[in-house]
């Protein structure tokens, strides 16, 4: 799976790919845990709530960040890209992945290996480069004190990304922090690591199908659960308008040129459904 590269242009794509790609090939329960996983690959996330006259709104922004972790470029609302990466979309998909991870005991595997990295090592360079090996990647948050706030662990193995206090208050950050302070050896590393996975490709349109992922949940039932029905989606979750190609615009000039994700997204739940018809 390739990291977002602003500079290479159709951005939009890209975070198509990079989106829909992390939530085939990962499972998160909450939004910090997806923002931190989506921001590895340089794609910021951002929720927007509030009210309006009186109205309720809630909705979802992407955009692109650079490799040091800074914005760039204009976010784009998730009904751009398509409704199976909306507010209400990804609920479902935390609500669905929780379900998941309970029923297959799925954080034993990243506990364990948590663990046993503890008790084998007294550095953070030495925990990243133990995990590491386990296919497990850490991402520690650390204040402008020097102090470690927070820790989400990416297990490339079992696709789950989960903070460190989930797996038990031995594995939190306050934890980590006093762990690595008694030992006298809290080298503090980049907070951002660089991930290290196998690329993981988008549906073939051509199939509708969803990519076979080595070691993690190929279940379809599953993938066809997280994606909602439209009528349960938010009103401002609307798919989007054709608009008139403008010069001044990037995305409009990339969209006269191509069909939207959204338009490949409907094609394949099309398929999906007739399929489960035939059933």
């Amino acid at each position: 799976m390739r990291k977002v590269n602003y500079e290479a242009g159709d951005v939009k794509q890209q975070l198509s790919s990079g989106v829909r790609s992390c939530l085939h090939r990962y499972k998160c329960v909450s939004f910090g845990e997806l923002r931190t996983l989506l921001e590895q690959f340089n794609i910021s996330i951002e929720e927007r709530c509030g009210t309006i006259e009186g109205r309720d709104y809630a909705g979802i922004m992407y955009g692109a960040l650079t490799d040091d972790g800074q914005r760039i470029g204009t976010p784009i609302k998730s009904s751009r890209i398509g409704q199976d990466v909306g507010y209400k979309a990804l609920k479902r998909y935390y609500e669905r992945c929780a379900v998941k991870i309970e029923e297959q005991e799925l954080y034993s595997r990243t506990r364990d290996a948590v663990d046993g990295a503890m008790k084998a090592t007294t550095s953070m360079s030495e925990f990243r480069q133990l995990l590491r090996s386990e296919r497990i990647d850490v991402v520690f948050r650390i204040n402008d004190a020097g102090r470690i706030y927070g820790v989400t662990f990416i297990d490339h193995e079992s696709g789950v990304v989960t903070n460190g206090s989930r797996l038990g208050k031995e594995f939190s950050a306050n934890s980590l922090e006093q762990h690595f302070t008694e030992r006298n050896s809290i080298d503090r590393v980049p907070t951002v690591p660089i991930l290290e996975v196998s690329h993981v490709e988008l549906p073939d349109d051509t199939t509708g199908e969803y990519p076979l992922i080595p070691g993690i949940d190929n279940d379809p039932d599953f993938l066809e659960d997280i994606w909602p029905d439209e009528e349960e989606l938010y009103e401002e979750e609307k798919p989007p308008q054709k608009r008139s190609a403008n010069p001044n615009s990037l995305f409009d000039v990339l969209d006269s040129n191509r069909g939207t994700a959204e338009e490949e997204y409907q094609q394949q739940r099309k398929r999906r459904r007739r399929r489960k018809r035939h059933r």
